[in-house]
């Protein structure tokens, strides 16, 4: 418990100093991406094919930054979530939002979900991802990140990132009606959306 206390106090911290908020480091164009990944380097596309893959599939798609030890407790959400239900995929986006996140983080952070054929990962240096999911849950003050969507089967991503069924994250300055970290985030990832 101490540890996510403090790992929200560095989270908050890097929010307040106003990091993750539009400023981060971006990646030049014609970056690489880490092994096991699929590279966003100007567009969307290929995460919006791997949505469409999956649509027959309950989604989960989960922006996080690979150096936010925050976000690397919703990672092991997502997979206490995958584990406890054979029926959810997800869709995980390493994105660069603090200044200290780099590929080479993001290259350790992918090894969470080694082996999970359930798991499509990708790397996005330019925050395009983030961008899209405010949008699409009306997020303020920059790109979402630490960011959980839940989309039920047969859900369709043409133009826009559609609104998800429903959403979280662990960002303690963002919309507290939404706010989840570890147990609670754990069961909010394993309701299916709609549910109440």
């Amino acid at each position: 418990m101490r540890v996510a206390a403090w790992a929200l106090a560095i989270a908050g911290a890097a929010l307040a100093a106003g990091w993750g908020v539009g400023t981060a480091r971006r990646a030049e164009e014609g970056g690489t991406a880490p092994s096991g990944t699929v590279l966003l380097d100007g567009s969307l596309e290929p995460l919006r094919q791997a949505f469409g893959r999956q649509a027959g599939e309950r989604r989960l798609l989960a922006v996080l930054s690979p150096a936010c030890p925050v976000c690397l407790a919703g990672a092991e959400a997502i997979g206490q979530a995958l584990a406890a239900d054979p029926g959810l995929h997800a869709l995980v986006v390493w994105m660069e939002t603090l200044p200290w996140d780099r590929a080479v983080k993001a290259e350790r952070r992918v090894e969470l979900f080694a082996g999970e054929p359930r798991v499509a990962q990708f790397y996005d240096p330019g925050q395009l991802t983030g961008e899209a999911v405010a949008r699409a849950v009306g997020w303020r003050g920059g790109p979402a990140w630490d960011v959980y969507l839940i989309y039920a089967a047969g859900a369709v991503w043409e133009g826009r990132l559609p609104a998800p069924g429903s959403w979280f994250h662990q960002q303690p300055a963002a919309d507290a009606a939404r706010f989840r970290t570890g147990e609670a985030l754990v069961e909010a990832l394993a309701v299916r959306p709609g549910a109440s």
